[in-house]
């Protein structure tokens, strides 16, 4: 399992109008491969982490639902020349 938060890119025009999608700053993509580097995932663009009791993370996403990564592969680099 492979989790990846970051802030998302806010514009000019959202800082200054302040709509309601500035509650929600994050980018968060997870995804989950197999022993063969293969898998699938999820990317929320707009995304709001909130912390609860009992270290339980909750993912408030501001679209409907999250976009699906479909056919992930992980890549290996060889490491002689």
């Amino acid at each position: 399992m492979i989790v990846i938060a970051t802030d998302r890119p806010i514009g000019f025009w959202e800082a200054t109008h302040q709509p309601r999608s500035i509650e929600y700053p994050f980018t968060v993509i997870q995804m989950k491969l197999d022993r063969d580097g293969n898998g699938s995932g999820t990317l929320s663009y707009a995304t709001r982490i909130v912390a609860h009791e009992n270290n339980v993370i909750e993912l408030e996403d501001f679209a409907t639902q999250p976009i699906m990564l479909n056919n992930i592969h992980a890549e290996t680099k060889n490491a002689t020349k």
